[in-house]
């Protein structure tokens, strides 16, 4: 080790992290993206080590670098840029992991690589770019015990995406590398196809590189305490925080872990002013200058031919604009005066100039976001890389041209040249990406540095539970696998009944619609229904496998396939939904539908729908804006109303429609208010017998609950009179996709742009209609019984879960379009598109959910966290509660159920005993809200009321306490006040809420129904007596409040976002029908593939241990004649 290293490694640093910036691989505008991030880190203060092969001067104390060997000019035969050109991106990908591997070698067996890895230097975080190509360098962050960062020059990788947890959908996103000449929402199925074995292929080569580089791994990562190292593929994957340079102005839209980051422009610095010769060459420049560089990657001089050199000089010499033109070599293509050359230029204050009209660039993403940041259209050049995406992406945003290299005329060259500087479109659509990329919450670099400082402080809490699972896990392939298996068996059962019990009988050849239905269906449907409302998932299982026997007997027919269509049964009026109390007559005229189909499908397709149906029964301009939310309940309601006031105050004129009014609203908020039929839902509806069922059940109910409320306000005159109101609405603001669908229909009523905001989080149909499908391998819905930790049954019943939910919301939404239809018959509903597109259609989609209080999961861009919005600024307490608060000697224990379960109905005699007799007997005072007149009788610790101001209570000092119900705003603010919860759940995300909270650590979850005085007094003094629930509340507490913006900022930012640039965030996935967004086209044709080499492997296997059964045979029989 050399003395100077020596001393540079152990100087005593006083104050922030340490930090290594370890960044070897030798291209010089990858670290364009680094080093302005590792700049500001020792500008606040934190120590940093950047390695890196190039020189570096650092200009902060807290900054020092090593630089390592530069093996770059070694591979000078291999890199041949215009040769890389005609590669195609699985070409590409192959080649990289080829071309890495023999760097590594280079790079790790160096002196100044194996000194970094030897050192006894202590690192808090290790940067470095492993998941792209330089995988082995993750083994630092086992090296140092340390937090790992991984920060990429470019974006939509699908290594990365992989390795982050969110594999990449061929649908809607693309490689890096991918070269198809069209933006992705213009693909073909073709070009879906196509796209699907990219990244098949990129993926395999990912696996692939990975084996070869844990060799190398184990061979030069050597250190002490080496030998306990997970594998290479487990350290990559285990990042902290993945930073990302892309950004939706110079890309598109897509999905990302919660953990991945952009910092799209983050390359972009400050203006300064130019030397003095190219201030004044640019100033006197009347017509305008254009920009003429082609990276640092690529050697203007030497990579192109001297035709191309001349035709470019000719072309650009012949212009009335001054040009700037990046010359790497001595010898110029020619000699003029309107043209400058220079082996370099300060291109980001270039193109900042006020005279700068074009710049002709190879595509590089650092150019373009210096290009769209400073609003200069582009004529580009691609060469390698992702500079044909970046193209594609120009082209489709009209901010730009592309040439082809191969095909560089003179005429070409000109024709891009006066189109984009005599077409003004070009100017104004790159004004308009300008206006997207510095329209943000945060500059690119605070992104970066905010999320670095921010797992220094909280550690590894953004990723998420995907990050890590083993490849079968993350794909399904053990779901899938299952319900492939279970498919197969109930298939040959079938068959097998039928040739049990149906051998020589005669089937009818054609099956008509009949009048009444046979005894045995009948039966069959009305036992199956009684089961799904009464027993529950198992029993009903049963039943239908009981069942099929007997409907194979009297239903199989040949040619035919039955499908059971129960879409229809007779309810006395009112219509009721009651689930303790259902009653419904079939009219079985209604029933029985059949279709000619091939014979040898028929029973087994029976089976398979039956099973089907049955299963998805079962389970800056101020803006004007209509706030439509016509759901009862009061606790949504505390969800919109700060958000709605906050808007009225930044100037907005809105409109709120509810059965709930603003209290003290600003003048820009006006009212209208609805019927309020919470008394009639509650009438239909018991919600303690709701919360008993099953959670497939759920959405069957809630689309009934869905259907009654919104005919009832569809019904009503004040939404008639908006329905068939002039007046003129830029945003419509609704919780449609709560089971209120046919409330987006106001969006083409006023063609206006679609945002909803939902009450709480983890929804798998808002998701599946946001672009992102859940994936039950660690995704949860909000009505589970799960956390995102599962083994494989629980995932398995998770799947089930989540499937049947989607299958009953798709199944439900022809009668939500029916009410549309129906109540929505304004002058120009007759064009109206169905109602799913809107449903989809949404700008932004913003949640009530927050990872402190859940657990971190992928979302599409366009949907954003803005939970707690519900918390208020503490008040102070009324005088007779804070004397109460403030006598507690051993603090305050608060018990409420929320606004939609009164305890004082809900508790019989004994249970009202139960806790007064606990209560009685601890040291703590408790304030127990009690909604009825009738007040019992209560020891003196006991104060009740009908209300309290239930956040001033959770933030007083001496609160130690809370027992609730466990809904979602209530948990937000006991964990925001660090108030540890005995949650006794009911129904909806309740028990998902208590559960997530007992697995945390800062709460006990109870069981209504067999509350005893034991076992409650039993949760109390565990929790008031074991200091780790309030450590851990107290933790998330912090996670909770550590946020770049307030929920209450969020949500206006983001509101004000679209109004803006209205569906500039929403993914492409979005508006994907059902069948492309689950890849359900183009994994048909691989999925047939497989089949057909299964088959025929199959068929070999079959005449290969026949032909040696034969053989086996024959030898016996041989034998025996050769003894006669």
């Amino acid at each position: 080790m050399s003395p100077v290293l020596i001393i540079v490694m152990f100087i005593n640093f006083s104050s922030g992290a340490n930090i290594l910036g370890f960044f070897y691989f030798p291209v010089p505008s990858h670290h364009n993206v680094f080093r302005p991030i590792l700049n500001e880190l020792a500008n606040r203060g934190h120590n940093v080590t950047y390695v890196s092969p190039f020189p570096y001067k650092p200009a902060s104390a807290n900054m020092r670098h090593i630089m390592i060997e530069n093996h770059r000019d070694e591979f000078s035969g291999v890199i041949n840029i215009r040769n890389w050109a005609s590669y195609s991106a699985i070409e590409m990908s192959f080649f990289l992991a080829r071309f890495t591997k023999d760097l590594n070698d280079k790079m790790f067996s160096s002196s100044g690589v194996q000194e970094i890895i030897h050192s006894d230097e202590k690192f808090d975080v290790v940067l470095s770019s492993s998941m792209l190509f330089q995988e082995p360098v993750a083994a630092l962050v086992h090296k140092f015990k340390s937090i790992g960062i991984d920060i990429h020059p470019v974006g939509d990788v699908v290594d990365v995406n992989e390795l982050s947890g969110l594999p990449s959908n061929s649908e809607y996103m693309l490689d890096y590398k991918a070269n198809f000449g069209k933006p992705i929402w213009e693909f073909t199925y073709r070009d879906r196809l196509y796209n699907m074995f990219i990244l098949i292929a990129t993926t395999l080569s990912q696996y692939y590189r990975l084996f070869f580089m844990q060799k190398q791994v184990d061979k030069y990562f050597n250190y002490t305490g080496w030998e306990d190292r997970p594998p290479i593929g487990k350290l990559v994957a285990n990042k902290s925080l993945v930073l990302i340079n892309s950004h939706h102005s110079v890309g598109y839209s897509y999905p990302k872990a919660p953990h991945v980051k952009e910092i799209g422009g983050v390359n972009v610095l400050p203006v300064k002013p130019l030397p003095k010769d190219l201030e004044d060459f640019m100033n006197e420049a009347k017509h305008g200058v254009i920009y003429f560089s082609l990276g640092t990657n690529f050697n203007s001089s030497t990579e192109t031919s001297s035709d191309e050199q001349q035709i470019i000089f000719k072309v650009l010499s012949g212009l009335k604009q001054k040009v700037l033109w990046k010359w790497d070599g001595v010898q110029r293509p020619g000699i003029h005066e309107n043209i400058k050359f220079s082996k370099w230029f300060p291109q980001g204050d270039i193109l900042a100039h006020k005279n700068t009209k074009l710049f002709i660039t190879q595509g590089g993403i650092l150019s373009l976001f210096e290009a769209v940041c400073h609003a200069v259209p582009l004529i580009v050049v691609p060469v390698l890389g992702d500079q044909p995406k970046n193209s594609d992406v120009v082209v489709a945003g009209g901010f730009g041209i592309r040439l082809n290299f191969n095909n560089l005329t003179e005429t070409s060259l000109r024709w891009a040249i006066d189109k984009v500087l005599n077409d003004e479109t070009y100017t104004i659509n790159a004004k308009r990406r300008s206006e997207l990329f510095h329209d943000r919450p945060r500059a690119p670099l605070e992104e970066a540095v905010y999320w670095i400082e921010f797992v220094i402080r909280n550690g590894n809490v953004l990723q998420p539970k995907s990050a890590l699972l083993p490849f079968y896990q993350l794909h399904n392939l053990d779901i899938i696998f299952t319900m492939v298996v279970i498919i197969t068996v109930l298939i040959y059962i079938v068959k097998l009944s039928r040739s049990l019990f149906l051998k020589g009988k005669k089937s009818p050849q054609v099956f008509k619609k009949k009048k009444r239905c046979p005894e045995n269906r009948c039966q069959y449907v009305k036992i199956s229904f009684h089961a799904m409302t009464t027993w529950g998932l198992t029993k009903v299982v049963t039943t239908i496998f009981e069942l099929m026997l007997a409907v194979s007997l009297q239903l199989t027919v040949r040619r035919l396939k039955l499908i059971v269509m129960i879409d229809r049964f007779r309810r006395p009026p009112p219509t009721r939904f009651t689930i303790s109390r259902f009653s419904a007559s079939w009219e079985f005229s209604d029933v029985v539908v059949v279709i000619k189909v091939d014979a040898q499908f028929g029973t087994a397709m029976r089976l398979i729908i039956i099973l089907f149906l049955t299963t998805c029964l079962e389970y800056a301009l101020a803006a004007r804006i209509l706030a439509l939310f016509p759901f009862p309940a009061k606790s949504h309601h505390n969800v919109f109303r700060p958000i709605l006031v906050e808007l009225a105050k930044k100037g907005h004129h809105v409109m709120f429609v509810g059965p709930i009014p603003v209290e003290q609203p600003p003048a820009n908020l006006k009212q209208l208010l609805l019927p309020n039929y919470l008394k009639d839902l509650t009438e239909q509806m018991n919600l303690i017998d709701f919360g008993k069922l099953s959670s497939p059940v759920i959405p069957f109910w809630l689309n009934e609950m869905g259907l009654f409320l919104t005919e009832k306000v569809l019904q009503s005159e004040e939404l008639q009179g908006l329905i068939h109101s002039d007046e003129k609405y830029d945003v419509i603001m609704t919780e449609s996709l709560f089971f209120q669908e046919p409330l987006a229909a106001f969006m083409h009523k006023f063609n206006a742009i679609g945002i909803d905001v939902n009450p709480h989080g983890e929804s798998a149909w808002i998701n599946e209609l946001a672009g992102l499908p859940d994936n039950p391998a660690y995704m949860i819905d909000y009505k589970s019984e799960f956390t995102d930790n599962m083994n494989y049954l629980e995932r398995l019943h998770n799947a089930y879960i989540t499937y049947s939910t989607l299958l009953v919301c798709y199944l439900g939404q022809w009668r939500f379009q029916w009410l549309t239809d129906k109540y929505f018959n304004y002058t120009g509903s007759e064009s109206r598109p169905p109602l799913r597109k809107f449903m989809s259609d949404k700008a932004l989609i913003l949640l009530n959910s927050h990872y402190s209080v859940g657990y971190p999961y992928p979302k599409s861009p366009h949907v954003k966290e803005i939970g707690g919005i519900n918390i208020q600024p503490n008040k102070p307490l009324p005088k007779d509660i804070e004397n109460f608060m403030n006598g507690a000697k051993h603090g305050v224990i608060y018990f409420s159920f929320g606004s939609n379960i009164e305890i004082s109905t809900l508790l019989n005699s004994d249970l009202v005993d139960t806790f007064m007799n606990v209560f009685r007997k601890l040291n703590q005072r408790v304030l127990w809200k009690w909604e009825s007149d009738n007040l019992p009788a209560a020891p003196k610790n006991v104060k009740l009321s009908k209300w309290f101001p239930q956040q001033d209570i959770l933030a007083h000092k001496n609160t130690k306490l809370f027992i609730t119900h466990g809904g979602l705003l209530s948990v937000m603010e006991a964990v925001h006040n660090a108030v540890p919860l005995i949650s006794v759940p009911f129904f909806g995300d309740q028990v998902k809420n208590a559960i997530q909270a007992e697995n945390a650590g800062y709460g006990i979850r109870m069981n209504f129904e067999n509350l005893t005085e034991h076992n409650l007094l039993l949760a109390i003094n565990e929790i008031l007596n074991n200091p780790s629930y309030v450590t851990e509340v107290k933790r998330r507490s912090q996670l909770f409040r550590d946020r770049p913006n307030s929920p209450l900022e969020e949500a206006v930012f983001w509101i004000e976002f679209v109004i803006k640039h209205k569906n500039a965030l929403q993914p492409h996935s979005a508006r994907l029908p059902f069948y492309q967004l689950h890849n359900l086209d183009t994994l048909l044709p691989f999925f047939l593939i497989v089949m057909f080499i299964l088959v025929v492997i199959l068929k070999l296997l079959k005449r290969l241990i026949l032909c040696i059964c034969h053989k086996m045979k024959k030898k016996p029989i041989e034998a025996k004649k050769k003894k006669h």
